[in-house]
């Protein structure tokens, strides 16, 4: 592990500020991204994200991701993700402090855990290897170890 140095303490700092209008900029964004893809009522979906996952597959699953088109579904994804691990699974967005840390200075989701108290999981990654798998791809097996590690506590 790492030590941080006075540009890692100062981003760290920034980025802990900024957490809670990244918070509500996830929340605006998941409540945007179903509303335009599902382009009907979507309320049932920001109800029970987890009503969205399939719906999710569908659209995305067997598409080409375009280059112009990645940067918005990344983003996207990812915030449905977060949103989705903070609903069904009492998660909550937290900067990664921890130096050497794949994820550091980076905003992920710690979500209790029945193993290890809570496990750490960065949607951003999830949703860059949602998008950049081949067509044919499915969101349940990258959400696969959280559902797993949950069902231990449960």
């Amino acid at each position: 592990m790492g030590e941080a140095n006075s540009a890692d303490l100062e981003m760290l700092a920034q980025r802990r500020a900024d957490l809670p209008q990244f918070q509500a900029e996830a929340v605006a964004a998941t409540d945007t991204f179903l509303r335009t893809v599902i382009q009907g009522n979507a309320l049932p979906y920001l109800k029970d994200l987890e009503l969205f996952l399939p719906r999710l597959d569908e659209l995305l699953g067997a598409e080409t991701i375009q280059q112009q088109d990645r940067g918005w579904l990344l983003t996207n994804v990812m915030y449905f993700l977060g949103e989705y691990m903070r609903q069904r699974y009492g998660g909550r967005w937290v900067l990664d402090d921890k130096p050497g840390s794949a994820q550091f200075g980076r905003y992920v989701m710690d979500v209790p855990s029945g193993a290890d108290g809570s496990m750490r999981v960065s949607p951003g990654d999830l949703a860059y290897r949602y998008l950049s798998a081949p067509p044919g791809r499915s969101i349940y097996p990258l959400l696969e170890p959280v559902r797993r590690a949950r069902s231990m506590e449960e």
